[in-house]
């Protein structure tokens, strides 16, 4: 039996659960044959159609995703810029304190 061109998406790992549920459609898609050999173009569009909704989704979660994971970086980012300011805030105070007679 000659395997299905989609057989190479068994060794991709998904990311998402999104991922997860296009991987496993492409897995599963099946075209229904036209009368005269073929496949129903028709049928067709309603897949790509099904197969576009999904990579929204995907594309939206992702998103999120990243919109999240850069919140929290600037949070970060910004803790420890504020947290060096005040040590060198803390450092110059030391150093007029030295000064002074």
């Amino acid at each position: 039996m000659k395997k299905a061109p989609l057989s190479e998406a068994e060794d991709v790992v998904p990311l998402s659960c999104e991922q997860e549920k296009i991987l496993s459609w492409l897995k599963k898609v099946r075209f229904r044959r036209a009368v005269l050999g073929g496949v129903s173009e028709a049928d067709v569009w309603k897949k790509i159609g099904e197969l576009n909704a999904m990579y929204e989704a995907a594309l939206a979660a992702e998103r999120t995703r990243y919109d999240a994971l850069l919140k929290d970086r600037l949070n970060t980012v910004a803790r420890q810029m504020a947290k060096r300011m005040c040590e060198q805030a803390m450092a110059r105070q030391e150093c007029d304190h030295e000064k002074k007679p």
